[in-house]
């Protein structure tokens, strides 16, 4: 059995699936994972660890480059934050959801940024797509929706942070406007 998966629809699926998976046995397809991932992980080598300290690590980067994850489609198209359709932004190789602001702007953004900047200024792109689809930049977002669990505004740090270890691929301009305005007006990211 092979599964597409599309937050745009039935047809979105389909070309997903299409895309990633056509022609491809299960093996393969598990050969290919494994090769991504060992490619991943291997961008930082550890020297002098033991092999539990090395699962240890190996696990720990694993588990923080799993999120934020792809949200669009193979075709580029996206539900964005306003509940609408929406193209990549010229340049951006996928939109990203499911991040916790409040869990990631302290160390997985600093990482996420040295081992893959291109994916973390996607990240920052997604969250100025969020940005320009509600006024405010995502801090807890949950697919396409904002929980607004917590107090704050984490978007400043993660933006911030993602530009300073490495991540440049995206409108530095635009973040600090959101970024201005976020600290200047009135909104539920900064209630009160």
């Amino acid at each position: 059995v092979q599964v597409g998966i599309s937050f745009v629809g039935a047809e979105g699926a389909g070309r997903n699936l299409e895309a990633e998976a056509a022609g491809r046995s299960f093996d393969e397809l598990r050969k290919q994972a494994r090769e991504a991932w060992e490619r991943q992980l291997s961008r930082i080598g550890l020297e002098g660890a033991s092999d539990r300290e090395a699962t240890i690590f190996y696990t720990a980067l694993y588990h923080a480059l799993l999120h934020p994850n792809v949200f669009s489609d193979a075709n580029g198209q996206y539900m964005g934050m306003d509940n609408q359709f929406h193209k990549l932004a010229k340049g951006q190789q996928a939109q990203y959801a499911n991040y916790s602001g409040w869990d990631s702007y302290r160390s997985q953004t600093q990482l996420m940024a040295m081992v893959e900047p291109k994916v973390t200024s996607d990240v920052v792109t997604s969250m100025l797509n969020g940005y320009d689809q509600t006024g405010l930049l995502p801090k807890w977002a949950s697919n396409n929706g904002e929980s607004y669990v917590m107090v704050g505004d984490p978007a400043a740090g993660i933006i911030a942070d993602a530009y300073a270890f490495g991540a440049r691929s995206f409108d530095t301009d635009k973040a600090l406007a959101a970024l201005q305005h976020e600290a200047t007006a009135p909104n539920n990211d900064r209630p009160g």
